[in-house]
């Protein structure tokens, strides 16, 4: 397990790392705005997601705490909820990990890197006192969304067992204590994301806009599809290949991204409507995205726009997860056809977005090379 948990944190390094996108010169006319699709993406859609994002952690560090006071099964379930609802909603957020400081805080969060159980244990049985000051010495796996996935769900507890965990001798007040640090230290990196994006904060909302002018062209739209690219390459590259065996060359279902929770397919899915939301520019306020890009310099694939090939391919994957009734791993054991389907249509995917979009719009791709997180 420890080795898999290796092979995914590796994979995870590599897929996470910044692309660089570097593009002439885009489409700027009385049709369409460049600057107004930002402003639509970033007042729209960035802004109100990191602002909720904010509201949830707050939610879930609140159910922690009303369950730590009461660890009883309803309240277990309200946690384990507001877990599975904070973690859809980051996964929406990490497709904007974009500047300088954005990356270093979303490392701190990141479903992308597994739960260390081994050393979460040796914690749990430990001395240290599990305060933030010290949890700030230990790698991200020990603390993030993953991290806290694992405390709640712990292998196949029943119910009772659950409870028992929480609440028996030191081994129970540890456990609390862990719970409650993590998902403190969860609402102030949420707190620190919005007050980079924040109008009354950095408002890096304004500067992320401003960086598209006639000295830095198409860097933000660059910067965007960079990050699209990133998100379903995850996915493919290490949320489906690792436990369909496709990278180590045997299944695997432990290797699923949500071993604990069984949520991978719920966290995929809402990963991708993101991307399509973003892509389209559909807010309740606009619809300028990079599709209107693409239509207005006359994208094509096999003679059909590339916006609508783009979004039929993603509605399709989406489609196609939704009608799964099973959890990830169990599906990987009794039904792998169907994961090798959507893996399928994940590597059209990728090809759409790095061939097709990035060499219509005279994007080049480079990755530069990658650094450890923490």
């Amino acid at each position: 397990m420890q080795h898999h948990a290796l092979i995914r944190r590796t994979l995870a390094l590599l897929s996470v790392t910044a692309l660089l996108i570097v593009g002439s010169a885009g489409a700027q006319t009385d049709e369409f705005s460049r600057r107004d699709m930002l402003e639509n993406i970033v007042q729209n859609i960035i802004l109100p997601l990191h602002e909720g994002f904010v509201q949830q952690t707050e939610a879930f560090h609140d159910a922690a705490e009303e369950f730590v006071a009461n660890p009883r099964p309803p309240a277990l379930e309200t946690v384990r909820e507001q877990w599975r609802r904070t973690s859809l909603m980051w996964e929406k957020v990490s497709l904007f990990r974009l500047g300088r400081d954005i990356p270093l805080l979303h490392n701190r969060i990141d479903n992308g890197y597994p739960a260390a159980p081994s050393v979460i244990d040796g914690l749990l049985d430990g001395d240290q006192p599990l305060d933030a000051d010290f949890m700030e010495t230990q790698a991200s796996n020990v603390y993030n969304l993953r991290a806290i996935e694992y405390l709640l769900f712990d292998g196949d507890w029943t119910p009772n067992e659950a409870i028992a965990a929480f609440a028996s001798g030191r081994a129970g007040q540890r456990r609390q204590q862990y719970v409650l640090t993590a998902t403190s230290m969860l609402q102030q990196t949420a707190a620190d994301l919005w007050q980079i994006w924040s109008p009354e904060g950095d408002d890096y909302a304004r500067t992320f806009v401003n960086l598209d002018d006639l000295r830095n062209p198409n860097e933000t739209i660059s910067m965007l599809t960079a990050n699209m690219l990133r998100a379903i390459k995850d996915i493919y590259t290490t949320d489906l290949a690792l436990p369909l065996g496709i990278t180590t060359g045997e299944p695997d279902p432990a290797l699923v991204p949500s071993p604990y929770g069984d949520y991978s397919l719920q966290e995929m899915n809402s990963l991708l409507k993101i991307i399509q939301q973003t892509f389209n520019g559909d807010s309740d306020h606009g619809s300028l995205g990079l599709d209107d890009y693409l239509d207005l310099i006359g994208a094509t694939e096999n003679g059909v726009p590339l916006s609508g090939e783009i979004n039929d391919q993603l509605t399709a994957i989406i489609a196609a997860i939704d009608a799964l009734n099973y959890p990830l791993s169990t599906l990987i054991e009794v039904q792998p056809q169907r994961i090798q389907s959507i893996y399928g249509g994940m590597e059209y995917l990728v090809h759409l977005f790095e061939v097709d979009m990035a060499g219509q719009m005279g994007l080049s791709i480079a990755v530069p090379d990658s650094g450890d997180v923490d």
